[in-house]
C-alpha cells in the first residue's frame, strides 16, 4: 500500500474489502473527496468529432432541400398562369399566348426567387418560360428554368426544367422544352 492510499482512513479499508482501493485512492487525498470539474479533453473531442460528422451529412441535405424549395416558387408561378391562358386561348385563339395581353400582364410573374416569365408560340403550342434570379438564390438554381408548353388541339400541358434532377419535382423530370 502507498502512503496515499493509507491516509484515506476508514473509507480506504471499506473499499479495500470491496476491491476498489484503486478508485477510492484517486478520489480521495488525505480525507477529502475530490470533485470532477468539467469534461476531460478526450471526451471534448469525441463530441465535437461527432458534431463534425453529423454536420457534414447534414449541410448538404439541408441544401438541396433550400434549393428545392426555392424552385418550387417557379413551378407555382406557372401553375398560376395556366387557367387565365387556356381561358384566353379559348376566346382568342393561339394570339392569346402574347405577354402584352391583359391575362398575361395582370398575373403575378416574378417572386423571391424568379427572375421573368417569357412567352413564345406557334400555330398551335404556347410556351412559358419561368427564368430564375441570379443572385439571392442557391447556387443549383441560379439562371435555371423551367418551362410549360401548352398544344392547343389537345390541351395537352408538358413541363421541362433544366434544374439538377435530383431538385425537380414529380411532375417536371423532362428536359427543357422547345416550339
Amino acid at each position: 500500500m502507498n502512503n496515499k492510499a493509507r491516509s484515506g482512513g476508514l473509507f480506504y479499508h471499506l473499499f479495500k474489502q470491496i476491491g476498489q482501493t484503486d478508485s477510492f485512492s484517486t478520489h480521495f487525498i488525505k480525507g477529502r473527496r475530490m470533485k470532477q470539474q468539467g469534461f476531460t479533453i478526450t471526451e471534448l473531442m469525441i463530441v465535437v468529432a461527432i458534431l463534425g460528422i453529423l454536420a457534414a451529412i447534414a449541410l448538404p441535405l439541408f441544401g438541396n432541400y433550400t434549393a428545392k424549395a426555392q424552385a418550387t416558387e417557379g413551378h407555382e408561378i406557372l401553375a398560376g398562369l395556366k387557367s387565365p391562358l387556356v381561358e384566353a386561348i379559348s376566346t382568342e385563339g393561339i394570339n392569346a399566348c402574347d405577354a402584352t395581353k391583359p391575362w398575361f400582364t395582370s398575373s403575378v410573374h416574378t417572386g423571391n426567387f424568379v427572375n421573368d416569365v417569357a412567352l413564345k408560340k406557334t400555330e398551335t403550342q404556347c410556351l412559358l418560360t419561368v427564368t430564375f434570379k441570379s443572385s439571392g438564390v442557391n447556387d443549383k438554381i441560379t439562371n435555371k428554368k423551367i418551362n410549360i408548353r401548352y398544344t392547343v388541339g389537345t390541351g395537352v400541358w408538358e413541363c421541362g426544367t433544366n434544374v439538377d434532377k435530383e431538385l425537380r419535382t414529380a411532375s417536371c423530370q423532362g428536359d427543357l422544352l422547345s416550339l
